[in-house]
C-alpha cells in the first residue's frame, strides 16, 4: 500500500526431492512454513511442490528446505524496497510482526522481538556509516522456534579433582550443542568453562535422548542439564582433620593440631608453604575474590563498606547467638543506617557463597526451632582468621566452630540447643541419631565444669553426650557424660 506495508503474497514453492520418496511425502521438508516470513501480511497463499526428479536425494544438516526459501523472501524484501524507494531496514521495519500480531500462517506467537533484533542487528553492523570500497552489507530477518519435542536427560556427577561430567545422548552435529550445555553447567555453578568436561554417552551408559533436531537441543537438553545441576546438591566442606593429616603427610600432634587450628583445611593449602606470611596471603586473596564475585557481584551489593564489617563482627561473634536487637546495637556503634532485615540478607548472601554457615536453635525438648537467633560459623577456619587474626583470647570461638565443622563433615544435621534458659553448644542428629556435644577451652574451675557437664545431665534423655576440651589431662567419662580432647574428638568419624 502508500505505506509501504505490504497486504498480501503469494509464493509457490517447488522442491527436488529425487527418485526416492525420503523425506518427500512429509512435512518434514519445512521451508514452506518460512514463506510467508516474520511479516505482518493479511492475506497469504503458498503453493508447496515436492517433485520427484532423476537425481540422487540430497541430505540436509539443518532445517530442510528453509535457507533456500528464507533467501527466496528475503531477496524479494530487498527488490521491493528498492522499487519502493526504501531503505531495506526501515522496510523490514514497517512490515516485522510484534506482540499480539498473529503470523502469516494464523500462528500465535509470543515474546515477538523482531524490531528489537533488527534494530540491534543494524546498529552493530554500523547500518547508517558509510561502507569502505568493494564491502557490501545487507540485512535479513528469519524466525525460528525452538523445538520442543521428545525427552531429554543429563546426568552431572562430581570428579576427584572438584570437577565437574556431563553425561548426555545428544550428539553435536557441529552447532556447538556441547559448548552450550558446558556454559549452563559451568554459570550455574560458577566453575570456569575448562572445569566442565561433556561426555557423550551411548545406550548402555547414557539415559533416553531424542538426539540433534529441529532445534532442540540447547531447548531441551539444556532445561536437562539445568534441572540436573539443581537437582542435585553435594556437599564440599574443607578438610577433616584427618584429611589435613593425610594432605599434609603429618602425624597426630599438638603442632598438627595447632597448624590446622590456625590454617585450615583448604585443599590448596597443600602447595603451600604452613607459614602465616604465605598462607595468609592466599586466604586473604581468596576471601576478597569470594566476598566480591560470590556476594558482590552475584547479588549486586553496593553497601560494601558495611559488608566488610559485617564480616568482622561475625568474626567476632562466633558462636554467639544473633538476634536484631544485637544487629541494631552493632549498627548504632558504627553510626551505619541499615535495617536489619538488609543485614539478614547481607548473612544469608554470605551463608549461600559457602563462606558462612548458618546454625538453628531448637528446644531440647520439643525439638522446636527458633524463628529468630541463630549461630553463625565460618566454612573454614582459615578464612576466618584472613578477616580477624587469629588471638588466643578467641581460642574458645574457634574450638566451637572446629567442633561444628566434624559434625558436618561426619553427615550431621547441627542446632544450638536450648535448654530452659541454658544452652547446648550442638545438638546433632542423624536419621534416628542424636549427640549433644558442649564446647569449651578448659575446665579449669569447678563452677565451669558443673556448667558444660550439668546443662547435659538434665537433658531427659539417654542420648549420647560430650563434652570437648583442651584440658590435657581428661577423665572418661563424668556420670555417663565422655569427655574428649579437641584432638580425640577431630580423629574420630562420628
Amino acid at each position: 500500500d502508500a505505506g509501504g506495508r505490504i497486504t498480501a503474497r503469494h509464493a509457490r514453492l517447488v522442491f527436488s526431492c529425487g527418485a526416492y520418496a525420503a523425506f518427500t511425502p512429509l512435512h518434514t521438508v519445512h521451508g514452506g512454513v518460512h514463506a510467508g516470513g516474520p511479516y505482518r501480511i493479511p492475506h497469504v497463499d503458498i503453493e508447496d511442490v515436492r517433485t520427484y526428479t532423476h537425481t540422487v536425494p540430497a541430505g540436509h544438516m539443518r532445517a530442510p528446505g528453509a535457507p533456500q526459501v528464507v533467501f527466496a523472501v528475503e531477496s524479494h524484501m530487498d527488490c521491493i524496497a528498492h522499487e519502493l524507494g526504501l531503505d531495506p531496514l526501515e522496510f523490514r521495519l514497517r512490515n516485522a510482526l510484534q506482540e499480539g500480531d498473529r503470523a502469516p500462517l494464523g500462528e500465535e506467537w509470543r515474546t515477538i522481538r523482531c524490531k528489537e533484533t533488527l534494530r540491534a542487528a543494524a546498529d552493530s553492523a554500523g547500518w547508517e556509516s558509510d561502507k569502505a570500497p568493494g564491502v557490501g552489507r545487507g540485512i535479513g530477518l528469519y524466525d525460528r522456534e525452538p523445538g520442543a519435542f521428545g525427552p531429554s536427560s543429563a546426568t552431572l556427577s562430581l570428579n576427584p579433582d572438584a570437577s565437574l561430567s556431563l553425561m548426555t545422548g545428544a550428539a553435536d552435529t557441529g552447532t556447538g550443542s556441547f559448548t552450550v550445555l558446558q556454559q549452563i553447567v559451568a554459570e550455574e555453578f560458577q566453575l570456569p568453562l575448562e572445569r566442565v568436561q561433556v561426555v557423550q554417552g551411548d545406550t548402555d551408559t547414557a539415559a533416553w535422548e531424542v538426539g540433534a533436531g529441529g532445534s532442540r537441543l540447547t531447548h531441551m537438553a539444556g532445561q536437562a542439564t539445568l534441572l540436573a545441576g539443581r537437582a542435585v546438591e553435594v556437599p564440599v566442606r574443607g578438610l577433616s582433620y584427618g584429611e589435613f593429616l593425610t594432605f599434609h603427610r603429618l602425624d597426630e600432634s599438638d603442632e598438627s593440631l595447632r597448624r590446622y587450628l590456625r590454617y585450615g583445611g583448604l585443599p590448596h593449602l597443600v602447595d603451600l608453604e604452613l607459614t602465616d606470611r604465605v598462607v595468609y596471603e592466599y586466604l586473604g586473596n581468596l576471601y576478597h575474590v569470594i566476598l566480591f564475585k560470590d556476594v558482590v557481584a552475584r547479588y549486586r551489593i553496593r553497601n560494601i563498606d558495611f559488608l566488610e564489617r559485617l564480616v568482622r563482627f561475625v568474626a567476632d561473634s562466633v558462636g554467639s547467638v544473633v538476634t536484631a536487637k544485637r544487629i541494631s546495637d552493632y549498627l548504632k556503634s558504627q553510626r551505619v543506617r541499615i535495617s536489619p532485615n538488609a543485614v539478614l540478607e547481607y548473612l544469608a548472601h554470605l551463608c549461600h557463597a559457602c563462606f558462612l554457615a548458618k546454625v538453628h536453635r531448637a528446644d531440647v525438648v520439643g525439638r522446636r526451632i527458633f524463628e529468630i537467633g541463630e549461630k553463625y560459623y565460618f566454612e573454614d577456619l582459615g578464612l576466618r582468621h584472613a578477616v580477624k587474626p587469629f588471638v588466643q583470647q578467641d581460642i574458645g570461638k574457634v574450638l566451637e566452630n572446629l567442633v561444628y565443622h566434624h559434625l558436618r563433615v561426619c553427615g550431621w544435621q547441627v542446632a544450638a540447643g536450648r535448654l530452659d534458659r541454658r544452652e547446648i553448644d550442638f545438638v546433632a542428629t542423624r536419621q534416628e541419631e542424636t549427640i549433644y556435644v558442649q564446647v569449651a577451652y578448659l575446665l579449669t574451675d569447678q563452677a565451669t565444669h558443673t556448667r558444660e557437664f550439668g546443662n547435659l545431665l538434665d537433658i531427659p534423655d539417654n542420648y549420647p553426650k560430650l563434652v570437648v576440651s583442651m584440658d590435657p589431662v581428661i577423665g572418661a567419662s563424668h556420670k555417663g557424660i565422655r569427655h574428649l580432647h579437641i584432638r580425640e574428638f577431630l580423629s574420630t568419624e562420628w
